[in-house]
C-alpha cells in the first residue's frame, strides 16, 4: 500500500502505513497525528513518529517547543499540558522529570509532561496536548 493511505477505516485519525512487516494487521503503522495547540491557542495537526519522543515531532513545529537540552531531561523546556484523557495512560514521570516540572509556575498536576520524556506509540495516536508558556 501506499505511504498516503490510511491505516484503517475503525480510526478516526490519520496513521499511514509504511512497510509490510507484522504489527498493525499486516502493517506497520509508524506516524499518526498529534493534534497541538501552541501558545497563540492555535491548534495544529502534526505528524508524530512512532519510537520517537512527542519533543521531535513538537520542534519541528514553527511556535513549538525549544527543547533547549536536546531531550536529557535537564531544561523544561519542552513543557506540555496533555489532555487527561491520553495523560492517565502514560507512564508516570521519573523522579528527575516530576523535580523539573514542580519547579515551573506553570506545573498542572496530571497535565504536566515534559515532551522528552514521553514516547510517541500507535495507541498514542490523536494525542492533544498544549504547549505550556514559557519561563
Amino acid at each position: 500500500m501506499l505511504a498516503s493511505e490510511r491505516c484503517c477505516d475503525t480510526h478516526s485519525f490519520a496513521v499511514w502505513y509504511i512497510s509490510p512487516p507484522l504489527s498493525h494487521g499486516n502493517w506497520d503503522c509508524a506516524m499518526a497525528t498529534i493534534y497541538v495547540t501552541d501558545r497563540d491557542g492555535t491548534e495544529h495537526q502534526i505528524d508524530g513518529t512512532v519510537g520517537q519522543s512527542l519533543m521531535e515531532a513538537l520542534r519541528e513545529l514553527d511556535y513549538g517547543v525549544e527543547a533547549l537540552c536536546g531531550g536529557m531531561c535537564s531544561c523544561a523546556t519542552c513543557h506540555v499540558f496533555i489532555e487527561s484523557e491520553w495523560y492517565t495512560g502514560l507512564t508516570p514521570p521519573q523522579d528527575d522529570e516530576l523535580e523539573l516540572l514542580e519547579e515551573t509556575e506553570s506545573y498542572q498536576v496530571s497535565h504536566s509532561r515534559l515532551s522528552c520524556q514521553v514516547e510517541f506509540a500507535a495507541a498514542l495516536a490523536g494525542i492533544r496536548l498544549t504547549i505550556a508558556p514559557e519561563e
